[in-house]
């Protein structure tokens, strides 16, 4: 591996920078079974200038990631320290000179081998620490400068690594250096077996040297912050962010506790930064997805709230579609009833065979594959044009044909006589000219007995047809971005160095939700387009 020189001769590694970031990860990474996303966010959090806090058990190898993230920098020093509501400054910010305070009358520490001094901190068990401890590292987090006496000290602390086996107890004051943790992970013990059994079997978790080619000197860090700065915003990534911000906003407004959503300003911010560091450190000068997927290990403040969290990052991700899905939806329904109500106007109403005979009033169903087939004539008028309802289909004991129904609460007692009967639940939805049935269309028999268009002399609306037109215009547009979308998604999930198999996983189930919605928006367009045909 070769070096370049910068032009005021400092080193700059000529590696990519994802590679370099790849090898980086993978040094210290070895030995740790099922770490490798945390020694990850680690090392994104360290290029990031940001702070990640684990959650989990003792012996679970966090302090080993905050000494081994040490030894990627070149002349870099660590500090580490068990926090007790014992400890004292002076054990984690240096003890007092006394011979300054002697000699000079100067109050200062001795701060060498002390936090002040480090590159990479761990301190476990953080919200055990004392008030003067908590107050003197929000400055030190805030500003990188330490007070040291009367002189403010210029920190090199790149991270800040913390850990506990529990969350920062609520109203002890401990919200403001919790808030400036922005990575939030946990840390369980190993849960594959395989794994389990290789690690107990090791002989050690050492970590063989790093090739001085891959330390991170000043110049490179420098250098790689600053063209994080350049990556350039993504329309589709900040729609999704403002998406995500609304979601959390409603729901800290509805939350019986307060803060169990709230992100400040200053975090969506420092989330922005995190995701130009990403996307940077991937080789990428533009944002993706994938980036924005890194919220989930962000933005959540209880164990509680996690779920919330991951299902409102997933919704954002397909949120513009949606909200084009949900116009279109309503585009449709104006189109068949512009006064807005439930049922479609009467131009779209074709006239049904009444069967009366069976003991009340009933629509037939044509080419139903179980037999001759009614559904009563208030149960069809109850089903809607767009949304399935839920249905029963079974065998009439008394008129020995097959029935339809809509589950009621009007009618339940009806179903109970048919106990002795074959019976299914069944999706009901009104068609243009029929019913379907869990997705297949059926045509009710008409009074005209099912004459053509031409026969009927009825006349396409040409107004209608036009609406009608853009608007199939307008979601085929969607589903073309919708596919176009789950493509660049998928390929950025694969590539982004920082994600788990798990992180990936999430958006499965966004893809799933989405395809659904466009399956069912597909059923409502063609319905109305053969409500038109009619």
């Amino acid at each position: 591996m070769k070096r370049n020189k910068s032009n005021d001769g400092e080193s700059l590694f000529s590696l990519p920078v994802r590679d370099h970031a790849v090898a980086l990860i993978e040094h210290i990474a070895q030995g740790l079974y099922e770490k490798r996303q945390i020694v990850a966010m680690a090392l994104l959090c360290a290029v990031a200038g940001e702070n990640i806090f684990l959650l989990g058990p003792p012996g679970t190898a966090k302090s080993l990631v905050a000494s081994r993230l040490k030894t990627i920098f070149k002349n870099g020093k660590s500090f580490d320290y068990l926090m007790s509501r014992f400890s004292t400054p002076d054990e984690i910010f240096g003890p007092v000179s006394i011979s300054r305070l002697k000699n000079d009358d100067v109050y200062e520490r001795l701060t060498e081998g002390y936090l002040p001094e480090a590159d990479v901190v761990f301190l476990d068990e953080i919200w055990k620490a004392g008030p003067s401890i908590q107050n003197t590292l929000l400055t030190v987090i805030n500003e990188h400068l330490f007070y040291n006496g009367s002189h403010p000290v210029k920190t090199p602390m790149k991270v800040l690594i913390a850990a506990g086996n529990e969350l920062p107890a609520p109203d002890e004051g401990l919200e403001a250096l919790w808030d400036r943790f922005l990575v939030r992970m946990v840390s369980n013990c190993i849960k594959s077996e395989d794994d389990f059994v290789a690690m107990i079997q090791s002989e050690n978790v050492t970590a063989s040297p790093l090739d001085d080619a891959l330390l991170i000197d000043d110049s490179l860090y420098k250098n790689w912050q600053a063209e994080a700065v350049k990556v350039e915003p993504n329309q589709a990534v900040i729609d999704a962010v403002k998406s995500l911000r609304r979601k959390l906003v409603e729901k800290e407004d509805e939350a019986d506790e307060k803060m169990k959503f709230y992100v400040s300003d200053r975090r969506w911010r420092k989330f922005y930064r995190l995701m130009q560091v990403s996307a940077m450190m991937n080789g990428r000068s533009q944002l993706d997805m994938s980036d924005y997927l890194l919220s989930i290990h962000c933005l959540w403040n209880d164990v509680d709230t996690r779920i919330d969290i991951n299902r409102f990052v997933v919704e954002g991700i397909g949120d513009t579609i949606v909200k084009r899905l949900e116009k279109i939806d309503t585009d449709l329904r104006l189109l068949i009833n512009p006064n807005g109500d439930i049922e479609p106007s009467n131009k779209f109403k074709p006239q049904f065979e009444m069967f009366t005979e069976f003991f009340g009033s009933y629509y037939g169903v044509q080419g139903f594959p179980d037999g001759t087939c009614l559904i009563p004539k208030w149960d069809y008028a109850k089903l809607d044009y767009f949304t399935p309802s839920d249905g029963i289909q079974f065998v009439d004991a008394t008129m020995k044909v097959v029935m339809l129904q809509k589950l009621m609460a009007t009618n339940t007692f009806e179903y109970k006589k048919q106990s002795g009967t074959k019976t299914k639940n069944v999706k009901l939805q009104m068609s243009a000219g029929g019913v379907m049935v869990d997705g297949v269309t059926y045509q009710l028999i008409r009074k005209d007995n099912g004459l053509s268009r031409a026969r009927r002399g009825a006349t396409a609306d040409p107004v209608i047809a036009d609406k009608f037109h853009w608007i199939t215009v307008d979601f085929n547009d969607v589903k073309t971005r919708w596919q176009k979308l789950k493509g660049e998604i998928g390929k950025a999930l694969d590539s982004n160095i920082f994600l788990s198999s798990a992180d990936r996983s999430l958006i499965g189930d966004a893809f799933g939700a989405t395809d659904m919605l466009i399956e069912e928006t597909t059923v409502r367009v063609e319905n109305v387009r053969s409500m038109l045909d009619n």
